[in-house]
C-alpha cells in the first residue's frame, strides 16, 4: 500500500508499432498465420497498427487487439506479376534479372502510396515489413528516423537478388523465419550478416494431444500420417500419392490421411473415414501419436506443420527446397524428397529401422529448444522490433 505523500511513478506509455503486410485477413495460409503470431507477440509490448496492403477500398477497423488500416494497392495485376516472376525465376534463378524485367514487375505489382500517409498519421517508433511484397517507396521510409525491421518470407514467392537487397537496405535489422532463409539473407548482404536475427517463431504444442490418442485409431497400433491439405481451405496437393498407395508402398503399414475436411484411415481391414471432429485439436492428436508425418502439401514459407510435428517428437518427410526441409535438416529430425520414390524409401526407413527413433529424439530436442518457449519468443520479438530487453529476459 502506498503511503500518503509518496509520489507514484508514472505508468510508461506503450510504444506504437506498425506492421506493413499483405498477409492479413481470413486466408488460411502459413504466411497469414505467422503474421498474426508475430503481431500477437508484439502486442504484449506495444500498441500495434496493422497496415494491410489489399485490393479493397481503404478502411479502418478493429481486429482483436489490433487496429487495422487497410491501404489500397492501385493498378496491381497479380496474375501477370506471378507469371512474369516465375518465368524470370526459371531463367535466372534468384540472381539478378534484366532491369526491364524488374521495371515491368514493379508495374504489375501496383503501388500503395497510402502507406506513407498512415505512417505519418500514426507515427510509430518501429515499422515491421512482413513479407517481400512492399509496393511502396521504401526509400522514403528513411532508416534512422524510426527503427525498421524486415521479415521477408523469402520462400513465399520467387525473390530476386536486387529485391532482397532493397529490403535489407531499408531495414536496421532483418528477421529470418527459418534456417535456410537466415543463410540466404546473410549471403545476399555479407556486410549486414550481423543484423540478421533468427526469429524462431514459437507455436507451442498441445499437452492433451500428447496424452490422448485420437478416438478410434488406437486399436490399429503404429501408423503413418499423410497430409495432403490442412487446415481446410489451405493449399492442397492434387496429383500426389494417397493413403492406399502409401500403405501399399509401406508393405501394409497403416496410414491415416488428412485432406482438408476429409480424413481417412487405411489398414488391414480396408479404408474408411475417420469419424471425428475435423479440428486443430484432433489434428494435433493425430500428429502426436504418428510414427512419421509425410507432408505432400504445397509448402508455405514457415514450415509450421513441420515444427509442430517435431515438437511432439514425430519425424517428418517433407518436400525438398522448402522451409520444412530447412527445419528437418537443421534438426536432423526428418528427411526430404524430390520424387515419390524417395518419399517411399524414406518413409519406409523411418518406420522400419532404428533411424526413426533417432530422428524422433533429435526432432523433439531441436523443436523444444528453438520453437517451444512462447515467453522466449515474445522476448525475441521485443528485442527485434523495439530494441529492448523484455521483462521475461530480466
Amino acid at each position: 500500500m502506498t503511503e500518503i505523500g509518496t509520489k507514484l511513478k508514472p505508468v510508461p506509455k506503450r510504444p506504437a508499432v506498425a506492421i506493413v503486410t499483405s498477409y492479413w485477413g481470413d486466408a488460411r495460409t502459413e504466411a497469414v498465420g505467422a503474421s498474426r503470431v508475430l503481431a500477437g507477440a508484439l502486442a504484449l509490448h506495444a500498441d500495434v497498427t496493422v497496415i494491410h496492403l489489399a485490393d479493397d477500398e481503404p478502411a479502418t477497423y478493429a481486429d482483436s487487439v489490433f487496429e487495422v488500416r487497410r491501404v489500397s494497392v492501385r493498378g496491381a495485376e497479380p496474375t501477370r506479376a506471378m507469371l512474369l516472376r516465375q518465368a524470370l525465376a526459371a531463367r535466372n534463378g534468384s540472381g539478378d534479372v534484366p532491369a526491364a524485367g524488374l521495371a515491368l514487375l514493379s508495374e504489375y505489382d501496383g503501388e500503395a502510396p497510402g502507406v506513407l500517409e498512415v505512417l505519418e498519421a500514426t507515427d510509430p517508433v518501429s515499422v515491421v515489413l512482413v513479407g517481400s511484397y512492399q509496393p511502396w517507396d521504401l526509400v522514403a521510409l528513411g532508416r534512422g528516423h524510426r527503427r525498421v525491421v524486415t521479415v521477408p518470407f523469402c520462400s513465399e514467392r520467387p525473390l530476386f537478388a536486387s529485391e532482397l537487397a532493397a529490403l535489407i537496405e531499408a531495414a536496421d535489422v532483418v528477421g529470418a523465419i527459418h534456417p535456410g532463409e537466415f543463410a540466404e539473407i546473410a549471403a545476399a548482404a555479407p556486410e549486414r550478416a550481423s543484423d540478421v536475427v533468427a526469429l524462431d517463431i514459437a507455436f507451442g504444442s498441445n499437452a492433451h494431444a500428447r496424452a490422448e490418442e485420437l478416438a478410434g485409431i488406437g486399436k490399429i497400433g503404429p501408423y503413418s500420417l499423410l497430409v495432403r491439405s490442412f487446415p481446410e481451405g489451405g493449399p492442397r496437393a492434387e496429383a500426389t500419392v494417397g493413403c492406399e498407395v502409401l500403405r501399399y508402398a509401406l508393405d501394409g503399414f497403416p496410414v491415416a490421411e488428412v485432406d482438408g475436411n476429409t480424413w481417412w484411415l487405411t489398414a488391414k481391414k480396408g479404408i474408411g473415414p475417420l469419424r471425428v471432429g475435423k479440428n486443430r485439436v484432433n489434428f494435433a492428436r493425430l500428429v502426436a501419436h504418428a510414427k512419421v508425418m509425410v507432408d505432400v502439401r504445397p509448402q508455405g514459407p514457415v514450415g509450421r506443420l513441420a515444427i509442430e510435428a517435431m515438437l511432439y517428437g514425430v519425424p517428418i518427410v517433407v518436400p525438398d527446397d522448402s522451409a520444412a526441409k530447412a527445419h528437418a535438416e537443421a534438426a536432423n529430425g526428418g528427411l526430404w524428397y524430390r520424387d515419390e520414390g524417395e518419399l517411399f524409401d524414406e518413409t519406409r526407413a523411418i518406420i522400419k529401422t532404428p533411424l526413426g527413433d533417432r530422428l524422433a529424439e533429435q526432432a523433439r530436442a531441436y523443436a523444444e529448444k528453438r520453437h517451444g518457449d512462447i515467453d522466449a519468443f515474445t522476448a525475441r520479438v521485443a528485442a527485434l522490433v523495439l530494441g529492448i530487453r523484455s521483462p521475461v529476459d530480466s
